[in-house]
């Protein structure tokens, strides 16, 4: 620690800006544009992949039923 200035060398005008906060710079966006947004993939566990599954193929069969007109659509039963 012999390079490092004890206290009373250090002349006080050179204290005078210097606070204990820290000045974070402005964040910008880089010059280049990024190609596409990165996504994660989910990831679903084995129980969620089953309901996924169930559910659309549940809602597969609705919409058979209400081609072939064995199910009345939606709209057409809430009068």
């Amino acid at each position: 620690y012999d390079s490092v200035p004890d206290e009373a060398e250090i002349d006080p005008q050179f204290l005078v800006g210097i606070t204990h906060l820290v000045e974070h710079p402005i964040q910008i966006a880089p010059p280049v544009e990024q190609k596409e947004d990165i996504s994660v993939p989910v990831y679903l566990t084995k129980k969620e992949r089953k309901k996924l599954r169930r559910q659309n193929r549940r809602e597969a069969e609705k919409e058979i039923k209400k081609r072939s007109g064995l199910a009345w659509p939606r709209h057409w039963s809430q009068k």
